[in-house]
């Protein structure tokens, strides 16, 4: 949530004062992908949770990247069945712009070795399957299309998936120059 608020923050300067300070990707090598069971007693029984930003698997492909920089935090519970993903994304569209989410997964799937959660939403009615492996901490996401509309020509006709990665996606600076 700290980071959440870290995004609204840095979204609110940029706006603001965009002249002295700008969003800026984190590059630094080998970010760790999230590890969903760190904190936790295995065998995990009763809920599991992770945050992060998501990067695409396929890093040629351009049509899997992500617009923007975005953190996700996602708490999931087998009493309740569901997996709640909240996150803000920073994306540049005339300037720059906040954009919250909040999607609820139903769980299909929670074992001894993982759990797999989805929902289909959207215009275009893509299949967002999350996947956690309890054994390797690791949370992917796979955005897949439930059918294809030639009427709709801007929804994807191919999936994509993603792995959440530890850490923020961006890092606020402020440029050196004209003093």
């Amino acid at each position: 949530m700290k980071s959440i608020l870290l995004l609204f923050t840095a979204a609110f300067l940029v706006s603001t004062a965009s002249a002295q300070i700008k969003l800026v990707p984190l590059t630094i090598a080998g970010p760790k992908p999230a590890d969903a069971t760190k904190y936790l007693k295995k065998p995990i029984k009763e809920w599991v949770g992770a945050n992060g930003h998501w990067e695409p698997l396929d890093k040629n492909n351009k049509e899997a990247a992500l617009a923007g920089f975005s953190f996700s935090d996602i708490y999931c519970t087998k009493q309740h069945k569901t997996c709640v993903e909240t996150s803000a994304s920073v994306i540049p569209n005339v300037g720059l712009q906040v954009v919250t989410d909040h999607n609820e997964y139903d769980i299909i799937k929670w074992d001894e070795e993982g759990l797999t959660a989805r929902y289909v939403g959207g215009s275009c009615k893509i299949a967002h399957t999350l996947e956690i492996d309890f054994k390797t901490g690791s949370v992917i996401l796979t955005d897949a299309p439930t059918k294809v509309d030639p009427e709709m020509a801007f929804c994807p006709k191919s999936s994509f998936s993603y792995q959440l990665m530890e850490g923020d996606a961006f890092t606020v600076v402020e440029p050196k120059g004209k003093d």
